[in-house]
């Protein structure tokens, strides 16, 4: 019966270390995907960024030869773009993401 006893308690002891083992994988891969995901996110919004100032200051460039050469009523409107643009960077609030389960 003490026999019987150990083992059983060698095998559970055997058992929690695999499940441990285990969990320890999942979240290492948890966390590996994770990370892909952030230097993802991170490199669209720096190429967002990059691109964005590209238009922007397109806008701008091309709104002050407009004006050098009398077309100020486009060159307005040319700088209007990046004018807002960033107005609306700044001022309106983001929503930030709920998921479903969360809402209502």
């Amino acid at each position: 019966m003490i026999q019987w006893v150990e083992d059983e308690s060698i095998h559970r002891r055997t058992m929690e270390s695999q499940a441990l083992e285990a969990n320890i994988e999942a979240q290492s891969r948890q966390l590996d995907i994770a990370d892909s995901q952030n230097k993802a996110v991170f490199r669209s919004d720096f190429w967002g960024q990059v691109f964005g100032f590209v238009i922007a200051a397109a806008c701008i460039i091309g709104s002050v030869y407009l004006a050098k050469i009398g077309n100020n009523v486009a060159a307005g409107f040319l700088a209007a773009m990046p004018t807002a643009a960033v107005i609306r960077a700044f001022f309106v609030r983001r929503v930030p993401n709920v998921p479903d389960d969360k809402k209502g």
